[in-house]
């Protein structure tokens, strides 16, 4: 170990240098400060140094961007000046060949494209004009202007046609050019038979004193020639039994009937199939007598201006009624009869009646016409009868006629279709 002071070699762990005396731990303390102390004082040296360096390059580098900026700014201003004689140069080379012109002519060209979009537009407005009235006039000759604007339209319209000389037609001459037209609509097919009406009698025969009628559509059309077969094959077979019969009074057909009724394009046909018991049965057949084929229920229903979801309360209403004309709901004869109540609820079931199974078809009068089941009182049995749903005052019986032994009704109206020769029904 050497003296902090001196240097001189020391023996370790001495506290005194044997050379010049000084305190070993007091000479290495103040040894340790002065080097720290140096340390200090030359590291703060060196910091303001590094700073002074570091102040001289930010002066240096503000230096030479104030330099630079100055060089940009003088270039960005020569670039613009250069731009701004091009311009002139530009406008100059334009402007030349309309120095001769006065200066107020480009003004003077602004009025004149305004007048010419506004010519447009009234002439715009004028064509719409045109054609509305057209429209509305078309509508006056078709008749299909409502009152109050037809009021408004017809004293101006009147008044042109006279200028021009157009004459209003007479009625009777509209009448018949409408007339005309729905017949060239309406070109019924061809008759088989031209000596003979749409339906006529195929053949009679005599059963028991009395006449049957079997009747045939006289229409060419493949579709109505099955039709007539199957108005045969329904009627002949039957007929041919009961002409080995000698009673009216069996229990087998007695007779047989039809009535055919035409509306517009409908042609209906009801076959009549009368049987000793005095049960009714019906059959319709409705063509278009235009086409030969077969009208549905729904366009019946059209025709008659019913709606369908009202159908089958119509006919609950019209056949209860009935019902209780023909059984007096008000005379204990029939109504203390033990099956009554019965009877008149099975009529009168609103499953009886619907627009795709319910047989139907227009009167002559064009109203509509069913097929109804009438159960009797003694027993299940049941008769058809043909009741009108528009107009209930025609659905007449003849009360007096009735017991409960008997369940045929005596009528000449639209229940039944009896004898005769005409298509027409007494109403």
């Amino acid at each position: 170990m050497k003296c902090p002071n001196c240097n001189e070699e020391l023996e370790k762990g001495a506290k005194f240098c044997t050379k010049c005396g000084a305190n070993i731990e007091q000479a290495l303390a103040e040894r340790v400060q002065a080097e720290a102390e140096a340390k200090a004082k030359e590291e703060a040296e060196m910091k303001a140094k590094i700073e002074a360096e570091a102040k001289q390059r930010e002066e240096q580098a503000n230096e030479n961007k104030q330099n630079n900026t100055e060089i940009y700014d003088e270039e960005v201003k020569e670039k613009i000046e250069e731009l701004k004689k091009e311009e002139e140069n530009q406008q100059e080379e334009v402007e030349e060949p309309l120095k001769d012109q006065p200066k107020f002519e480009k003004k003077q060209n602004q009025p004149k494209k305004k007048k010419h979009i506004l010519l447009k537009i009234i002439l715009i407005l004028i064509l719409v004009l045109v054609i509305l009235v057209a429209c509305i006039y078309g509508l006056y000759k078709a008749d299909a202007l409502p009152d109050n604007i037809k009021g408004m339209f017809e004293p101006m319209f009147e008044t042109v046609e006279g200028w021009f000389g157009i004459e209003k037609e007479d009625d009777d001459v509209e009448e018949q050019k409408n007339v005309d037209h729905k017949e060239n609509e309406n070109l019924m097919l061809d008759k088989k038979d031209k000596k003979e009406d749409i339906v006529y009698d195929y053949y009679t025969t005599e059963l028991n004193g009395t006449t049957s009628r079997i009747p045939v559509i006289n229409l060419e059309n493949e579709n109505i020639d099955k039709i007539n077969k199957e108005i045969l094959d329904l009627t002949e077979d039957k007929l041919k039994e009961a002409e080995k019969l000698v009673s009216q009074d069996n229990y087998g057909l007695v007779n047989v009937d039809y009535r055919w009724y035409q509306t517009d394009d409908l042609l209906s046909v009801v076959v009549a199939l009368r049987y000793g018991t005095g049960k009714n049965e019906y059959h319709v057949f409705n063509v278009n007598v235009t086409t030969g084929e077969e009208i549905d229920n729904s366009e019946i229903l059209d025709m008659a201006k019913i709606k369908q979801d009202e159908f089958s309360d119509k006919c609950v209403e019209a056949v209860t009624d009935y019902f209780d004309k023909l059984y007096d709901k008000d005379d204990a004869t029939f109504t203390e009869v033990t099956g009554y109540e019965v009877a008149r609820s099975n009529t009168i079931d609103e499953s009886n009646f619907s627009t795709m199974k319910t047989q139907m078809y227009l009167n002559n009068s064009g109203e509509i016409m069913i097929v109804a089941k009438i159960y009797t009182l003694a027993g299940a049995g049941e008769d058809e009868k043909l009741i009108n749903l528009e107009n209930k005052n025609k659905n007449v019986v003849n009360s007096t006629s009735n017991t409960v032994s008997s369940n045929t009704v005596n009528n000449t109206t639209e229940n039944e279709i009896t004898n005769g020769t005409s298509n027409e029904v007494s109403e």
